[in-house]
């Protein structure tokens, strides 16, 4: 079998004339590294870019637990130093924990970006089984990729379906430049960055008696992430929550948009 080209910055030039661009391939491949030096790339070229990720796990654009999507307006070292223009709350670190919910969430932000052009899209690493398959053709389906970057020699059985339905492929190898990361440096990024994103955010008291609150279970929800959703049930604030008392929760919450929550959702805790 003929050697695949390998993911990095030789691809930049062939995909410049694709729209939107996904990638799809496991964890710790290198695609959120290539996300963002192409759209640097771009950027550099005077290209206007959307950076989307879909990596509820490892979110770069907004809080984990989150889908979101930035203008690229400057340059930048990280995507973290981008202010996201919109950010939809899904609560968990994998789609697997609510499968309904995370397509619900996709399709919010998908409305969203209508009419927005050059996309280039991160997903997640689940990969793995019928789910994992049907999940990234919905993704496909609601956020019309041009073209598709496949990181993984397993993925040459795929190209054929996609290409059937108008996607151009590309199957390339992982890049040789990635370092492996266990659950528990996983776990480790996953605080850091939670606390990197909210440590600025102002405290809040959130009485529950006053709202309805949409949660898998009501125990101990000190170290949980929250979102607040309108009335049309689009994401308005994200928080963490601090402490628990009787009664009400110290958030420290980030406004996404000038309106009152009507409904908070629970998510997962953020802990070591």
């Amino acid at each position: 079998m003929e050697q695949l080209p390998q993911l990095g910055p030789d691809l930049f030039p062939q995909l410049e004339d694709f729209q939107r661009v996904m990638l799809i391939g496991p964890t710790d491949v290198g695609k959120s590294y290539f996300i963002k030096e192409f759209a640097k790339y771009l950027f550099a070229k005077s290209q206007p870019v959307w950076v989307v990720d879909l990596d509820v796990g490892q979110s770069d654009v907004g809080p984990v637990g989150t889908v979101g999507a930035v203008e690229v307006k400057r340059d930048f070292t990280l995507l973290k130093e981008l202010e996201p223009d919109y950010v939809e709350f899904f609560g968990y670190f994998a789609p697997s924990f609510d499968l309904s919910g995370y397509v619900w969430t996709l399709s919010k932000l998908s409305k969203a970006l209508e009419g927005k052009k050059r996309l280039v899209i991160d997903t997640t690493g689940w990969v793995a089984g019928y789910e994992a398959f049907s999940l990234k053709l919905i993704k496909v389906h609601l956020f019309r990729p041009d073209a598709v970057i496949f990181v993984g020699e397993r993925f040459l059985k795929w190209e054929n379906l996609f290409k059937r339905i108008g996607v151009h492929t590309f199957v390339v190898a992982p890049s040789r430049y990635v370092v492996g990361k266990d659950k528990r440096r996983r776990r480790i990024n996953r605080y850091a960055s939670t606390e990197a994103y909210f440590e600025d955010k102002k405290l809040i008291r959130i009485n529950l008696s006053q709202y309805p609150v949409w949660a898998k279970s009501m125990g101990d929800l000190r170290h949980s992430i929250i979102g607040g959703f309108n009335g049309h049930l689009e994401t308005v604030s994200v928080g963490w929550v601090v402490d628990q008392e009787e009664g009400g929760l110290l958030v420290r919450l980030s406004v996404l948009r000038p309106e009152r929550p009507v409904v908070w959702k629970v998510g997962q805790k953020v802990t070591l």
